[in-house]
């Protein structure tokens, strides 16, 4: 820091580059975050189709989804 190198504790550094990559993809925070909670929905009612449906349009943007217990993680790859 005394450099300034580093101006940002590292886990809102890591957050800011991930949003910066996810902004390059031009899909919104929001919209990710509606379609994972949309993704979440329909693997619930078991509709699997629209659910790889989501995956795969998201996939094509170079948005993965990883799937844990405590929830869906995303990355977006270049």
């Amino acid at each position: 820091r005394i450099l300034g190198l580093i101006m940002l504790e590292p886990d809102r550094f890591f957050d800011e580059q991930r949003r910066l990559k996810l902004k390059s993809t031009g899909v919104s925070e929001e919209e990710l975050n509606r379609l994972i909670a949309l993704r979440h929905q329909a693997r619930q009612e078991k509709n699997f189709a629209e659910a790889d449906r989501i995956r795969l349009d998201l996939e094509a943007k170079r948005i993965h989804l990883e799937d844990f217990p405590q929830g869906t993680k995303w990355r977006v790859s270049f």
